[in-house]
C-alpha cells in the first residue's frame, strides 16, 4: 500500500511483493533509492550474465558457443534498458537462471535433493517477484515429473508434489489475500467471453509481431525484400529449432533421460507457454496487459537457450563444421548489430541518462521546486510516478484533462485543486506525447488563469486562481 498526498491509502496489488520487500532490505525508509538502485543494477546484471553463461556452456560444453550466446544476450538493447531503472525484470531473470541451472544439476543426478531443495525455495520467489514465475514454476514441475527419466516416475512423484505445494505456497497465498480483499488479481478482472478465442489468436499475433521486431535490420528496413527474406529465415530457423528436439523423441534419438534434450524440451515448452500466457492475460484481464517488447522479453532468453541446445544436440552430425561456420557467421552479424545499436543508447545513457533521473531532470529546477512544496499539501500530476520517485508522495493522478480551466469542473482532483489549495504539477514532455498534436491547445485551455508558482522547460507547478470565475 502507499498514502496519497490526499491522505488516503491506495493497495498497490498490481505486483507482486517481492521486488519492493528486496529494494526496502538495502534502502530502508529514508535510502537513497536512485544510488542503491544503480548498485544494486550493476550487481545484479553481473550476477545474471554469468548464469547465463554457466547455463549456456552446462548445455553446449564449449566455450565459443557459450561465450556468443552469452554475449548476444549481454548486448541486446531491451535487455540493457531493464537495468537502466528500477524493474522487477532484473531480480526476475537472475532468479529464474539460478532455478534454470539448479534444474539442469538435478537433470544430471548431481545431488538431487540437495538441489530439488534450493530449486524450490528460489522457485518460490519467480511468481511473488514477477507472475511471469507461475509459467517457470510449473514447467520445472512438469520437467521433474514427466521429463527426467533417468529414476523410476515413482520416485519422481514425491519430488515433483514437494517442489509443487511450496514453491507455489508465497503466491497462492497472496492471490488468497488480493482476491478476498478485492476480488482481483495482479490488479485485474478477468473475463471470458464469445469472441475469446478469435481474441486470444489475435494476441498471440500481436505479440509475435513485436518479437519480429528484434531481428537484426527489420526496423532499419521495414518495407522491402530485406524485412521480408529476414522475417522468413528467422521464422524457418526458429521453427527448425522448436521442433528437433520433439523429432528426436518421436524418433528415439536422443539418449533415454539425457539432461540436455531435457531441458531442451522444458526450454521450448516455456517458449510456446509464455506466448500463450501473454496471449490470454491479453485476452481475458481488465484492464488488458501491454503487449511491448518489456512483457515479452523473457522469450529471447529462451530462444538462445533452445538454439545453444540444437547447437549442442547437433555435434554428432557430420556436417556439424560447416554448420558451425553458418552459425558463427549469423552470431557475427547479430553481434555487429547489436553494437550499432547499443552505442549510441549508451552514449546517450551515460551522458544524458534515461527516465525519471535523466540529465534534464536533474538539471533542471523543477525537481527542487517539488521538494519545497510543503509537506502536507495535496499534489496532483500528470506523471504520478515521477513525484512519487522523487518525493515518496503519492499525488492524484490525472489523466484526461478537461477542455476548460482545470478546477472550474467537478472531474477528477478538481474539487482538491480548487478548495483544498492542490499543487498541479505537469511534466511537459509527458503531456505533449500523451496529447500529441492536440497537446497546445488543451493545455492552453487547461491552465489558462492558473496561477503559476514555478516553471521552465521540464514542467509546470500550479495553483487555482479563486478570484477569476470561470
Amino acid at each position: 500500500m502507499i498514502q496519497h498526498t490526499t491522505g488516503k491509502v491506495k493497495q498497490l496489488t498490481e505486483f507482486p511483493p517481492f521486488y519492493p520487500i528486496f529494494l526496502s532490505i538495502f534502502g530502508g525508509e529514508n535510502g537513497d533509492y536512485i544510488s542503491i538502485i544503480r548498485w544494486l543494477n550493476a550487481i545484479l546484471f553481473s550476477l545474471t550474465i554469468f548464469l547465463f553463461y554457466a547455463i549456456s556452456h552446462r548445455i553446449s560444453e564449449n566455450f565459443i558457443t557459450a561465450m556468443v550466446s552469452t554475449l548476444i544476450f549481454a548486448s541486446f538493447k531491451y535487455n540493457i534498458e531493464i537495468y537502466a531503472g528500477a524493474m522487477s525484470e532484473t531480480l526476475f531473470f537472475l532468479l529464474l537462471f539460478a532455478a534454470f541451472l539448479l534444474i539442469i544439476k538435478y537433470l544430471k543426478n548431481d545431488h538431487r535433493k540437495q538441489n530439488i531443495i534450493f530449486l524450490t525455495l528460489i522457485s518460490a520467489l519467480l511468481p511473488v517477484t514477477r507472475y511471469a514465475g507461475i509459467l517457470f514454476v510449473g514447467v520445472i514441475w512438469a520437467t521433474i515429473l514427466f521429463i527426467d527419466q533417468k529414476i523410476p516416475f515413482r520416485k519422481r512423484l514425491p519430488f515433483a508434489m514437494g517442489y509443487l505445494i511450496f514453491a507455489y505456497l508465497p503466491i497462492g497465498l497472496w492471490a488468497l489475500s488480493l482476491l478476498s480483499k478485492y476480488s482481483k488479481f495482479a490488479g485485474k478482472s478477468f473475463f471470458f467471453h464469445l469472441s475469446f478465442v478469435k481474441s486470444f489468436f489475435t494476441s498471440f499475433a500481436n505479440a509475435l509481431h513485436v518479437a519480429t521486431q528484434w531481428i537484426p535490420y527489420v526496423s532499419e528496413y521495414p518495407e522491402g525484400w530485406i524485412s521480408i527474406f529476414l522475417k522468413i529465415f528467422c521464422a524457418i530457423s526458429l521453427t527448425t529449432i522448436f521442433i528437433f528436439p520433439f523429432i528426436l523423441v518421436i524418433n528415439k534419438r536422443g539418449t533415454k533421460g539425457e539432461f540436455k534434450l531435457a531441458f531442451y524440451l522444458s526450454t521450448n515448452i516455456s517458449l510456446i507457454g509464455y506466448l500463450a500466457l501473454i496471449a490470454f492475460m491479453h485476452s481475458t484481464s481488465s484492464p488488458p496487459i501491454d503487449i511491448i517488447d518489456r512483457t515479452i522479453l523473457p522469450l529471447f532468453p529462451l530462444i538462445l537457450f533452445s538454439a545453444t541446445s540444437f547447437i549442442s544436440l547437433l555435434k554428432r552430425n557430420r556436417k556439424r563444421h560447416v554448420l558451425s561456420i553458418i552459425l558463427l557467421f549469423i552470431a557475427a552479424i547479430i553481434l555487429r548489430y547489436n553494437f550499432m545499436v547499443d552505442r549510441p543508447y549508451l552514449r546517450k545513457l551515460s551522458s544524458e541518462g534515461i527516465g525519471y533521473t535523466s540529465k534534464q531532470f536533474q538539471t533542471s529546477g523543477l525537481l527542487e521546486a517539488i521538494k519545497n512544496l510543503e509537506a502536507d499539501r495535496i499534489l496532483i500530476s500528470n506523471l504520478s510516478g515521477f513525484v512519487l520517485f522523487h518525493t515518496n508522495r503519492y499525488p492524484i493522478f490525472i489523466e484526461n484533462f478537461p477542455h476548460y480551466r482545470y478546477g472550474d469542473g467537478t472531474s477528477y482532483g478538481e474539487k482538491e485543486f480548487r478548495e483544498e489549495d492542490a499543487a498541479l504539477i505537469i511534466l511537459h514532455s509527458e503531456f505533449r506525447n500523451y496529447y500529441g498534436d492536440f497537446s497546445n491547445e488543451l493545455y492552453r485551455m487547461a491552465t489558462e488563469s492558473l496561477i503559476i508558482e514555478y516553471e521552465d522547460d521540464q514542467g509546470v507547478i500550479l495553483s487555482y486562481n479563486p478570484s477569476i470565475q470561470p
